[in-house]
């Protein structure tokens, strides 16, 4: 009798846990933001992260009396948006972008940095960005445009300026 219970038990289980698993939807780019120093978040937080199906998240500040305090935030793109993302994500330009670009501004009393990382298959490219300064006159041509057009996408798309980033120098760029 305890056999019978027991297989039927695991039957049951086994049946629940094949249904009720779902699929992760794919990643498209996930961008992780750090900073040390004289920075106004220190630490390592999720910029933002945008799946295939447009669900977008995000690390929001929700309380900087102190110590701050992140949560995880979720939201939803257009299909419009998302295709136009996509769009850019494989533009030759962002394709071929360097891993890694040097620092735009020295080190002196802090450190920023903006990880990207763009899903293509089994292995991401990632795209490394230190004290980002584009804007700076003389880094003219330093990045790709499409880069920088990437970059101020994904701004616009989380948002705010919760992070400090190129966000109001992108017309300029």
């Amino acid at each position: 009798m305890r056999r019978l219970i027991f297989s039927g038990l695991l039957i049951a289980l086994t049946s629940y846990s094949e249904t009720s698993v779902e699929a992760t939807p794919t990643v498209l780019v996930e961008v992780r933001t750090s900073g040390s120093g004289m920075v106004a978040f220190s630490g390592q937080h999720l910029y933002l992260r945008v799946f295939a199906d447009g669900t977008i998240e995000y690390d929001d500040v929700v309380s900087s009396v102190g110590v701050p305090k992140f949560a995880a935030q979720r939201s939803k793109l257009s299909e419009i948006k998302i295709k136009e993302l996509v769009a850019l994500l494989e533009e030759s330009e962002v394709r071929e972008s360097q891993g890694e670009y040097p620092p735009d501004l020295a080190a002196i009393d802090h450190v920023v940095t903006f990880d990207i990382s763009i899903g293509r298959g089994p292995k991401p490219q990632t795209i490394k960005l230190t004290n980002f300064a584009p804007y700076l006159p003389r880094l003219k041509g330093k990045y790709p445009s499409k880069l920088l057009a990437l970059v101020c996408e994904l701004e616009a798309i989380r948002g705010d300026s919760v992070f400090r980033g190129v966000g109001p120098n992108c017309k300029s760029l």
